[in-house]
C-alpha cells in the first residue's frame, strides 16, 4: 500500500517537472504557409521573422516552410510537423466534422482577413457565367490546398461535379497563370488575398479577364453555411490592371491555427507578436492592412478557440483601442507613439488600424476607444449618414450642429486638402476647350462642360472607403458642378491610389494630409502631377463653418513650378477624441499626450478652441490647471489666500522650478533637434546623425547642473525613446521604398528583362546596410522579395531559382 503511494507520488513529481521543463525551455516553431509567391507564404514568412527578433521571449528559433495549402497544413498540425498555420475557414470546418483527431488537435489563434475567389477566364473561350464552366479546362488549386477543397465543393453546389469538367493541375499560382496566357487553360480559380500576383500577371497580359458571379449563383454559394461558410465580396473597377468594371463574387475567411499542446503563454505571445507588427507584415503584403484586432475574434462557434487567444481577447477588451489610420500613415504613427505614452503612465493601451475617420467614428460607439479623426468627421460621427451633414449635392452653406457625445481631448496638427491632377489630361483638356486655363476646379468643370462626354471624362479616385477624405471630396465635386456621370470612380487604398496615380491610370486624386508630409512630399515630386486650387466661389459655403480657408505656397512641393500660383484650399485639424463616458481617466490621458508634445512631433495648441466639439471635462480641468485655458474668476478672499500661497509656493519652490524649467528646455531642444533630421529613403545619414545625438543625451545625464544632471532618468528614457522611433521609422522608410523598387522592377510582357537592374538595386542593398542604415531583418526581407520577384518574371518557382543559383 504505502510502496503504492510512493510511486504514484514519484510519478506525479516526474510528470509535473517533464511538463514545466517543457513549457520553459525555448520553443522551436514551425510555421505551415502555401506555396511560394502566395500570401500564405508572404506573411508566414514575414511573422517568422518578427517572432525570431523578439527580446526575452521564449522562442529559440522559428521557420515558415512551405505547403500545398490549407489542407496539408491541418495534417501538418495533427502529426505535429507546424506549430501554427495558415488555414482557410471551409477546409478547417470540414476538418473539424468529418475527423475526430482535428477536433482534438487543432485550434483556432485569430481571424486574419478573407481569401477572396477569384475566377480568371481566358479571353475568346466565350466565358460569361458559371454554367459556361461545364466541359472546359479548370485549375482548381494545387493539391492538399484550401483552395482545390474549396473550390470543388464550389463547383459541386453550382451542379459542376467532378467529371463534368477538366481538372488542371499546375500545382501552384504562378504556373496556372503562366499556362491561361499561354492558352492552355480555359480558366484558373484563385481563393487568396488582394491583390493576388497571379491574378494580376493573368490580367495585365491581356489574356486574362475576371469573371463575376451572379446574384443568384452567390446567394447559392453564401447560403451553404455550414460546409463552405463563405461571404459576398465585391472587387472595385479598376483593383486589377485592364479590370474596367467591378467584380461580384464571394470569398472565404483565414484563420491562425495552431496545435493545442501549443502552452498558453506562447499562444499569447504569438497575437502579442502578432498584432504589435502589422506595419511589418504590410511589407510582405498588402493584406495585412485587413489584419485588425478588432475582428481578430469573429470566429464561428463551431471553431475550437486556444486557450491563448481566449486570454489574449480578455486583455485586449480590458485595454484602450487607439483607433489611426491605415498601417503606416500618420495617425497610425502618432497613435503607436500615443499608446507608449499611456503604457508609460499606467494606462494599458493598443493601436487599432482602420480605413479611416469614418470607422473610427464606428469604433467610438462600441467600445472604450479614443480616436484621431478629421475635426469635421468627428462632428459627423454621431449621425449614421455622414453625407446628409456635409449636405451632399448641395451647393447650400455647410453647417454641423453640436455634438452631443464625442468629446475632444486634444487639437492635433492642421491637414489641408490637396487636388492633384496629371499634367497631360489637364493639357488635353485645355486644347479641346478653346486654349482655356484650367488652375481651379472651376476651371476644370467649364472645360468639361464644353466637351462631349468621351471627351470630358476623367478617372476620379475619391479616397478610402470608410475616410472622411471620400466625403468630402464628393462634396467639392458637387458645390463645383463636376457631375459624376462624367466620373470613372476607382475607390482604393491610399498606396494603389498613389500607384496609380504615377502610372497615370487616375487623371484626378483627392488627399488629406498636413503640410508637408512625408508621403504628400513622395506623391508630388513627380513634375507630371499638378496642384490645382478650390473655385473661391464654391469654397466661401465650406469655409464658414467647417473648414478653414488655406494656402499652400509656391515651391511647398517639387512639382510646384515656377509661375504657378500659390493654391488655395480648405484645412481641417486632426483631433484626438473619445466619448462622455470613457471608463478611463481622461484627465491623465489628457497629460500624457500634452506632455508628450514635443515627442509626438506635434507643434500646436491642444486647447485650442473648436466650435462644436467641446473638450471633455477632465481634459478641460487639466489645461486650467496647466494655465492654458481661463479659469473662473474666484471672491477677493479666495484671491488674497491664493496670493498668500502662491508667494509661499514660488519662494518654497522656485529652486525647483527652475531646476525642471531648465531641464525641460533642454529636453524640448534635443527633441527638436531630433525631430529636425530627416528620414527620407534618399538621406543616408539620417540614423548615424540620430546615434550621435543619442551620445549627446547620455553626456548630458552624466554632466552635473546641481543634481542628478542636466538631464534626469525620465527625459533621458523620453529622449531615447524618440530616437528609437525615428531610427526604426527611417529604416522602416528605406526598407518600403526598396520593396516598392523592388516590385516595379516587374516587366510589362513586353519590356526587357530586369536582371541588371535587379543587381544594381541589390548592391544599393548591401550598401545601405554596411551603412547601418538597415537591419538583418530588413535586409533579409528585401533580398527574399528580389529573389521572388525575378523568379516571377522569369516563370521560375523558389527551388527553380535555387537551382539556378546554384549553378551559376
Amino acid at each position: 500500500m504505502a510502496l503504492g503511494v510512493v510511486t504514484a507520488v514519484v510519478l506525479v513529481v516526474v510528470v509535473g517537472i517533464a511538463v514545466l521543463s517543457r513549457e520553459q525551455r525555448p520553443w522551436q516553431l514551425t510555421i505551415a504557409t502555401a506555396t511560394p509567391g502566395g500570401t500564405y507564404y508572404r506573411l508566414g514568412d514575414q511573422l517568422a521573422r518578427i517572432l525570431a527578433r523578439l527580446p526575452n521571449q521564449p522562442i529559440e528559433r522559428v521557420a515558415a516552410e512551405q505547403s500545398a495549402g490549407s489542407q496539408e497544413n491541418i495534417q501538418r498540425l495533427l502529426s505535429a510537423e507546424a506549430d501554427i498555420a495558415f488555414v482557410q475557414g471551409p477546409a478547417l470546418v470540414n476538418a473539424l466534422a468529418n475527423d475526430p483527431e482535428a477536433r482534438k488537435g487543432v485550434r483556432v489563434l485569430s481571424r486574419l482577413y478573407t481569401d477572396v475567389v477569384q475566377v480568371v477566364v481566358r479571353r475568346g473561350r466565350r466565358i460569361r457565367r458559371a454554367a459556361d464552366l461545364r466541359g472546359r479546362r479548370i485549375f482548381v488549386g494545387p493539391e492538399e490546398s484550401g483552395t482545390r477543397f474549396l473550390v470543388t465543393q464550389m463547383l459541386e453546389t453550382l451542379g459542376l461535379p467532378e467529371g463534368t469538367y477538366t481538372a488542371d493541375d499546375a500545382g501552384s499560382f504562378a504556373k496556372a497563370a503562366d499556362r491561361l496566357i499561354r492558352g492552355s487553360l480555359d480558366v484558373a480559380f484563385f481563393a487568396a488575398g488582394t491583390p493576388t500576383e497571379a491574378v494580376q500577371r493573368a490580367l495585365a497580359s491581356g489574356r486574362g479577364e475576371l469573371l463575376s458571379l451572379d446574384e443568384q449563383v452567390r446567394d447559392g454559394l453564401t447560403a451553404s453555411e455550414g460546409d463552405l461558410a463563405l461571404v459576398e465580396v465585391d472587387i472595385p473597377a479598376n483593383f486589377y490592371h485592364n479590370q474596367p468594371v467591378p467584380v461580384q463574387t464571394v470569398g472565404a475567411e483565414v484563420f491562425l491555427a495552431a496545435r493545442t499542446e501549443i502552452p498558453t503563454d506562447l499562444a499569447f505571445l504569438i497575437l502579442e507578436a502578432l498584432y504589435d507588427n502589422v506595419g511589418d507584415l504590410l511589407l510582405a503584403h498588402p493584406k495585412a492592412q485587413d489584419i485588425k484586432l478588432t475582428r481578430a475574434f469573429d470566429i464561428p462557434p463551431v471553431l475550437p478557440v486556444h486557450s491563448g487567444a481566449r486570454r489574449f481577447e480578455a486583455q485586449a477588451n480590458e485595454a484602450l483601442l487607439v483607433a489611426t489610420g491605415a498601417v503606416n500613415g500618420k495617425y497610425y504613427y502618432l497613435g503607436k507613439m500615443i499608446q507608449q505614452l499611456l503604457n508609460q503612465r499606467g494606462i494599458p493601451a493598443r493601436v487599432v488600424q482602420s480605413d479611416g475617420s469614418l470607422e473610427n467614428a464606428t469604433l467610438l460607439s462600441s467600445r472604450p476607444t479614443i480616436a484621431i479623426m478629421q475635426y469635421d468627421a468627428a462632428l459627423a460621427a454621431r449621425f449614421s449618414e455622414p453625407a446628409f451633414v456635409y449636405q451632399v449635392g448641395s451647393g447650400d452653406e455647410l453647417g454641423i450642429p453640436p455634438v452631443p457625445k464625442i468629446r475632444r481631448i486634444a487639437a492635433l496638427h492642421r491637414e489641408q486638402l490637396h487636388v492633384i491632377m496629371r499634367r497631360e489630361k489637364l493639357a488635353s483638356l485645355e486644347a479641346r476647350s478653346g486654349g482655356r486655363t484650367i488652375n481651379t476646379l472651376s476651371d476644370l468643370a467649364a472645360a468639361q462642360a464644353a466637351l462631349p462626354r468621351s471627351a470630358a471624362a476623367l478617372r476620379v479616385c475619391l479616397g478610402p472607403d470608410n475616410s472622411a477624405t471620400q466625403i468630402v471630396s464628393q462634396v467639392i465635386l458637387n458645390h463645383h458642378g463636376i457631375q459624376a456621370d462624367r466620373i470613372i470612380p476607382s475607390y482604393l487604398s491610399v498606396p494603389d491610389m498613389v500607384s496609380r496615380l504615377h502610372s497615370g491610370e487616375i487623371d484626378l486624386a483627392f488627399f488629406v494630409s498636413y503640410v508637408p508630409g512625408e508621403a504628400m512630399k513622395t506623391i508630388l515630386n513627380d513634375g507630371s502631377i499638378r496642384l490645382l486650387s478650390l473655385g473661391q466661389r464654391e469654397r466661401a459655403p465650406m469655409t464658414r463653418n467647417v473648414f478653414e480657408t488655406s494656402m499652400i505656397e509656391p515651391g511647398t512641393y517639387a512639382s510646384q513650378k515656377d509661375g504657378e500660383p500659390p493654391v488655395h484650399t480648405i484645412s481641417t485639424r486632426a483631433v484626438l477624441v473619445t466619448t462622455e463616458d470613457l471608463p478611463f481617466d481622461v484627465g491623465t490621458i489628457t497629460q500624457a499626450v500634452f506632455e508628450g508634445e514635443a515627442f509626438l512631433g506635434v507643434r500646436t495648441n491642444m486647447a485650442d478652441d473648436l466650435p462644436s466639439l467641446p473638450l471633455h471635462p477632465d481634459a478641460e480641468w487639466y489645461y486650467k490647471k496647466a494655465g492654458f485655458l481661463p479659469s473662473k474668476p474666484p471672491i477677493d478672499w479666495l484671491a488674497v489666500t491664493w496670493r498668500v500661497l502662491a508667494s509661499l509656493v514660488i519662494l518654497i519652490g522656485g529652486y525647483k522650478g527652475l531646476i525642471r524649467w531648465r531641464r525641460d528646455r533642454i529636453s524640448n531642444e534635443i527633441a527638436r533637434r531630433v525631430l529636425a533630421i530627416p528620414v527620407d529613403e534618399d538621406v543616408p545619414d539620417s540614423v548615424r546623425r540620430l546615434q550621435d545625438v543619442r551620445a549627446e543625451i547620455r553626456d548630458r545625464v552624466r554632466r552635473r547642473w546641481w543634481r542628478p544632471g542636466e538631464l534626469d532618468k525620465t527625459r533621458w528614457r523620453y529622449l531615447r525613446d524618440l530616437i528609437d522611433l525615428r531610427i526604426k521609422e527611417a529604416k522602416e522608410t528605406l526598407t518600403r521604398a526598396l520593396a516598392a523598387e523592388i516590385r516595379a522592377v516587374l516587366p510589362r510582357p513586353d519590356a526587357a528583362a530586369p536582371g541588371p537592374h535587379f543587381q544594381l538595386i541589390e548592391q544599393r542593398l548591401w550598401d545601405y546596410f554596411e551603412k547601418g542604415e538597415l537591419d538583418v531583418p530588413q535586409r533579409d526581407a528585401l533580398c527574399q522579395l528580389l529573389v521572388d520577384n525575378l523568379g516571377a518574371d522569369k516563370g521560375m518557382d523558389k527551388q527553380e531559382m535555387e537551382t539556378l543559383d546554384d549553378g551559376s
